[in-house]
């Protein structure tokens, strides 16, 4: 985690980024376009290579705003577009509803309300 003076989080969004591009990098001839893996195992290896990388600390860094987020996003649209074999002039968003995959901002909400129970449901009980 890498933390900044004015809490804008900007150099660990930047090591997020480089660190998705580098994993995509590093496993693009299994999942990329020519790859003869099909769709579903193409998936499977995303969800625990990728997920993880987009979601590391995100319960600290979530807060920020919505463009520090949107790099992340940007990310993951990246490498969903490289290992599915669709024409370029259909968007980002048919990709994750047809894939049924979530979007790295409802990701945020998600754990951030997960961490905001945890912490509701611990001062109850002190």
């Amino acid at each position: 985690m890498t933390l900044d003076a004015n809490m804008r989080w900007k150099a660990q969004i930047e090591k997020e980024r480089e660190e998705i591009s580098l994993k995509h990098k590093k496993i693009y001839w299994i999942i990329g376009r020519r790859s003869a893996l099909s769709m579903n195992n193409k998936l499977i290896l995303n969800k625990p290579i990728f997920i993880p990388v987009c979601t590391y600390g995100i319960q600290v860094w979530g807060g920020t705003n919505s463009n520090k987020t949107d790099i992340i996003q940007r990310c993951q649209n990246k490498v969903i577009r490289n290992f599915v074999v669709a024409p370029c002039y259909i968007r980002d968003t048919d990709h994750r509803t047809h894939l049924q995959m979530d979007m790295v901002t409802n990701e945020i909400r998600k754990l951030v309300r997960r961490m905001k129970r945890g912490f509701s449901t611990t001062s109850k009980s002190l």
